[in-house]
């Protein structure tokens, strides 16, 4: 039994909880303006890792390094940045469809 004044006290009252009425935190809550923030940052945060005094820290004249460090990062960089976009994209595109 649950303590007086707890959310779930007089769930089997209230029958099943509606989709808009979960609660955030919950697991399989979505809140679309996280969703929207986080495709505002991560074009910045894009730019900001790609900065030169972020990619002066991988330049190196090391001949045995195995290829380029700061090329190496850019296309990581570049590839995360691709993978970021692509799940938001679709995420924003299912949270849209349920409205």
């Amino acid at each position: 039994m649950n303590p007086p004044g707890h959310p779930l006290k007089d769930r089997a009252a209230t029958g099943p909880v509606s989709k808009e009425a979960k609660v955030p935190g919950v697991k399989g809550h979505r809140d679309p303006s996280k969703l929207r923030d986080a495709a505002l940052i991560l074009p910045i945060a894009g730019i900001l890792l790609l900065m030169p005094p972020i990619l002066s820290l991988f330049e190196t004249d090391d001949p045995d390094a195995g290829g380029p460090p700061v090329a190496i990062y850019v296309f990581g960089v570049w590839a995360l940045l691709i993978c970021c976009s692509f799940w938001l994209s679709r995420r924003l595109y299912r949270d849209s469809d349920d409205r």
